[in-house]
C-alpha cells in the first residue's frame, strides 16, 4: 500500500496514485446502513435515503477514494456535519 508521510503545515506531498476500479454501481440501502453505522452517521437524525443519495453522489470522488465505501461515507458524514439537509434538499 502507500507510505505514510509526516509533513509540517504548508508542505505539499505528492503520493503515488494507485489504480482504482471504476465506481460503476449504486450503493444499496443495506450498504448505506452498514457504512453509516461504521463511520458514525446518526441515523436517528439523518434519513437513510439521504445517506444513500450522498454515497451515490460522492462516487464522483472515486479517483481519490478508489470507490472505498468507508472513505466515501466519511465524505458524506463531513457534508452532513456542515449541513444536515445537504442531500435531502438536492433535487437536481
Amino acid at each position: 500500500m502507500g507510505e505514510v508521510a509526516q509533513v509540517q503545515q504548508g508542505e505539499e506531498v505528492l503520493m503515488p496514485r494507485r489504480a482504482c476500479r471504476p465506481c460503476s454501481r449504486d450503493f444499496t440501502e443495506k450498504e448505506a446502513h452498514r457504512l453509516a453505522r461504521r463511520v458514525g452517521i446518526d441515523l436517528t437524525r439523518t434519513p437513510l435515503a439521504d445517506v444513500v443519495a450522498g454515497l451515490n453522489e460522492e462516487r464522483e470522488h472515486g479517483d481519490i477514494t478508489c470507490c472505498d465505501g468507508r472513505l466515501t461515507a466519511l465524505i458524506v458524514k463531513a457534508h452532513l456535519n456542515e449541513r444536515p439537509d445537504y442531500y435531502g434538499e438536492r433535487k437536481d
